[in-house]
């Protein structure tokens, strides 16, 4: 059985277990008591390669929704937002 000592400090392994629960929240997901560091590396490479994917297409989709926003504006109205902007990030 490996041994989780370096998950002590967040709290997911007690008394030489897992806790499901606070595993659930560090990870998104729990995992047993008896997993290998083989099976916790894959495991994580698969959840760090779904997620990843779900970042992309989200932001895919976060840049079509601002396109279908603006797409109504008069560019030269969008010309002055963005120049207002600018100034805003100049003055912080």
């Amino acid at each position: 059985m490996f041994n989780f000592s370096c998950f002590a400090s967040n709290g997911v392994v007690e008394n030489g277990k897992v806790v499901r629960s606070k595993a659930a929240a560090e990870y998104g997901s729990w995992f047993s008591d008896n997993a290998t560091p083989a099976e916790l590396a894959s495991w994580a490479e698969a959840r760090i390669n779904t997620y990843q994917g779900w970042i992309d297409n989200c932001k895919f989709l976060k840049r079509e929704m601002q396109k279908e926003l603006i797409k109504g504006l008069d560019p030269s109205d969008l010309k002055a937002l963005l120049a207002d902007r600018e100034k805003e990030e100049i003055k912080s």
